[in-house]
């Protein structure tokens, strides 16, 4: 355990004032004996909260993709995109397949402009990961 988890485990039990680790463990352990299930579930569901928006809150989330990952990513589908324009506008292929090479090229576009608006945001926000 890192030293913001024992953070958490200390102000959700109220013990803020221990510093010994084996005195923490007995105390919440003691903490825990006295509850009734419905109170040791309520804790735990607030303890397994903090923990998972402090998690969530640092750059770099586990589940975040890099910032150069997603500027590949842009540039690739609007490359992807502007071929695919070229070619529904450039070629004499069936109407059927041109309205369906527009839609992936409108798909495509939303797709880059999104990942480049998080970049953007995030070196707003100076949250870069």
């Amino acid at each position: 355990m890192n030293e913001d988890e024992i953070k958490i485990l200390k102000t959700s039990f109220g013990l803020s004032h221990i510093t010994d680790p084996d005195e923490l463990r007995i105390a919440i352990e003691k903490k825990l004996s006295e509850m009734n299930a419905i109170d040791r579930v309520a804790i735990k569901m607030e303890i397994g909260r903090r923990i998972s928006e402090l998690k969530s809150s640092t750059p770099g989330a586990p589940f975040s993709p890099s910032s150069w990952s997603l500027l590949f990513t842009g540039l690739f589908f609007i490359v992807l995109s502007a071929f695919f324009s070229f070619v529904i506008f450039e070629s004499y292929f069936s109407i059927v397949f041109n309205i369906v090479l527009g839609i992936l090229v409108l798909i495509f576009f939303v797709m880059a402009w999104r990942a480049f608006a998080r970049v953007i945001y995030r070196w707003g926000s100076k949250r870069d990961c």
